[in-house]
């Protein structure tokens, strides 16, 4: 029987005997708790199935704390492998307590009986344990793969942080699962380097700069160590530090990095990779900022080749970097060849997004503000109209958002400046009106 076949026996027997007696359901409950490969089978069923009988499994576990008491280390994997069933269907709660009890048994059986949830007060006694066995491999890769096993569980509490936008939390729990990676007696740089990754990018979301800097530091260290310096996965770093310079307004620095980047990009993925346009994307965008439009515009055409003929003339990459490329030609007052880089963007986002997303309003705005400058006013009107209709529904979706009120005034006053000038005096007056009531000057 193959394995699908098993896990169909196991699911078929488990839920025929819990109803009628919960005690019948102990032998499935011991094959299904606590032990890797049915445990495995189970929750690969688990995934591919749907709607699941959760309550089921709840009781076989309640069956199996009867029989070896709350702390017994069978119900560490039983209670991840429901933590990861309730994180599937976003019960976020659940898997939380699911969770917290899997970390709550292996902290009892690690340090025999203790119970907290506050892992920093054990770091002494785990360093001490360490050094009284130096010399015993044996037991210093347990102590190692039991610390592997709580970080596992931290990582899992730390992303239900995450979804529950509880980002400081989330952040506290990805700073002691690092601490633990580094207390490994057999250390793993490459998880380290990630753990240390994903702290610097909450870190940089939440515009702590100092604290994400400390982080990619830390990653880029670990990289340097299990990688070198010519990884490519060495390169992504640089490529996050980079982008947490060019947000304080360091370009020198953030420059230096991107073609740090690129350079080992290029040598270790070729000229033509999609991580390579995204690096000399970053690179053209300081570019435009520091002025420097002619080379941003070589950099971005580069781009350009890179992504239509990886992803296709029509994907929303492509207009991204068309949008881009006709701020540039904007800035050189280049109005025709913005204008066909505006034409293309707007065309592809129309196929690619729904008509409402911001970003089409946006770009079908930075279209219409070429017509205007050609002087094309039934153009731009046209534009502006088209644009006003998705302002108009992003607006009536969220009306207490200020920003959203905000861009719906500014297309208005735009929409009605275009009427003035292209003579139609009384829809200028009608949109002026309109303007009054969701003006917040009102």
């Amino acid at each position: 029987m193959d394995d699908q076949g098993k896990v169909d026996c196991y699911l078929d027997y488990f839920i025929s005997v819990i109803p009628d007696n919960e005690l019948r359901g102990a032998p499935l409950a011991i094959h299904l708790i606590g032990r890797p490969i049915s445990d495995s089978g189970f929750f690969s069923f688990l995934y591919i199935s749907s709607p699941f009988p959760f309550q089921l499994f709840v009781q076989a576990l309640t069956i199996r704390r009867q029989q070896l008491g709350d702390g017994h280390s069978s119900l560490i994997t039983t209670c991840n492998n429901l933590g990861h069933a309730y994180y599937k269907i976003k019960d976020l709660d659940n898997a939380m307590k699911a969770y917290e009890e899997s970390l709550g048994n292996q902290i009892q059986l690690i340090w025999e009986g203790k119970q907290t949830t506050n892992l920093l007060e054990l770091i002494p006694s785990i360093k001490e344990k360490i050094s009284w066995l130096q010399d015993d491999n044996e037991r210093l890769q347990n102590i190692s793969k039991s610390l592997g096993s709580l970080i596992t569980t931290l990582r899992n509490v730390a992303l239900v942080y995450q979804d529950q936008t509880l980002v400081e939390k989330a952040i506290e729990t990805y700073k002691t699962m690092l601490i633990l990676r580094k207390l490994q007696p057999i250390r793993d740089n490459s998880a380290l380097a990630v753990t240390a990754e994903v702290i610097g990018m909450l870190q940089f979301k939440s515009n702590d700069h100092d604290g994400a800097l400390v982080s990619f530091n830390e990653a880029l260290e670990a990289k340097e160590k299990r990688f070198g310096t010519d990884s490519v996965d060495y390169a992504r770093t640089l490529n996050n530090l980079a982008n947490l310079h060019f947000s304080q307004g360091n370009l020198e620095e953030a420059t230096g990095l991107y073609e740090q980047a690129l350079e080992i990009k290029r040598e270790k993925l070729g000229d033509s990779s999609d991580e390579v346009a995204n690096t000399l994307n970053n690179i053209a965008h300081i570019l435009f900022t520091s002025g420097k439009m002619d080379d941003s515009i070589v950099a971005y055409t580069d781009v350009l080749r890179i992504r239509k003929n990886n992803l296709g003339n029509d994907h929303i990459s492509v207009a991204v970097t068309l949008s881009n490329m006709g701020d540039v030609y904007m800035k050189q007052n280049d109005l025709h060849m913005s204008r066909i880089c505006f034409e293309q963007n707007v065309r592809i986002r129309r196929m690619a997004q729904p008509n409402h997303h911001a970003e089409n309003a946006r770009a079908t705005e930075n279209l219409a503000s070429v017509y205007a400058k050609l002087e094309e006013w039934s153009k731009a009107e046209i534009a502006y109209v088209m644009s006003l209709k998705m302002r108009k529904l992003l607006f009536h979706k969220n009306e207490k958002d200020t920003a959203t009120r905000s861009d719906l005034v500014k297309t208005l006053k735009l929409l009605a400046f275009c009427q003035k000038k292209s003579g139609q005096s009384t829809a200028a007056l009608k949109t002026y009106a309109e303007l009054e009531i969701v003006s917040p000057e009102k």
